[in-house]
């Protein structure tokens, strides 16, 4: 079944879109099946009118400027051209190179509850779950950090999710993905004998 259609509303900080605003634009509109429906608008007032205002003062005003338009998303390069009016909407992190996370996006790792000998070695392993319920693994992603808090107890691969066992105890293992200076962190307590 596929993931119904989210509308993204592109803020635009001019009258055309930048280089940067362009790039993330294409990226949202790229793949086989778009699962955004990007509609640009720019936050440049018309007469005395901007979006959302609810106000038309000038006879020259398009008159939808004054409503607000409904969205799952809003979205600008760097989110500095989105008006205020539209502070409700959830803002979707958009790069042009990298993943798009929406706000529902959950990093989830594992195994759960790990208990393992501490001589030995066991593989973690990271998924992105994003807000339509796709599942990415992310384990080794170049943007995935490990850390274990005791190494006294368990070392981690930074790059690999590798742990190794190094003493009887527990340590908590944090996985850190980074996309787009966006950053999604998740923990797991693990148990070594």
């Amino acid at each position: 079944m596929a993931a119904a259609t989210k509308k993204v509303l592109y803020w635009i900080a001019g009258q055309t879109p930048s280089a940067n605003e362009a790039k993330d634009i294409q990226y949202l509109n790229d793949g086989n099946v778009p699962k955004y429906e990007v509609h640009i608008r720019s936050k440049l007032t018309v007469g005395n009118q901007t979006y959302g205002s609810g106000a038309t003062t000038s006879p020259a005003a398009d008159p939808t400027l004054g409503t607000l338009e409904t969205a799952d998303y809003c979205a600008s390069y760097s989110g500095a051209a989105i008006p205020a009016a539209y502070s409700g909407v959830a803002t979707l992190s958009v790069g042009a190179a990298d993943e798009v996370f929406g706000p529902g996006a959950q990093l989830v790792i594992g195994p759960a509850a790990l208990s393992f000998v501490h001589t030995a070695k066991s593989q973690m392993s990271a998924f992105l779950v994003d807000d339509d319920g796709n599942v990415t693994d992310v384990t080794a992603d170049a943007g995935m950090a490990w850390t274990s808090a005791t190494g006294a107890t368990a070392t981690i691969g930074a790059g690999t999710g590798v742990l190794t066992g190094a003493g009887a105890g527990t340590t908590v293992v944090t996985a850190t993905l980074t996309k787009s200076a966006k950053t999604i962190v998740a923990t797991e307590l693990v148990t070594c004998s």
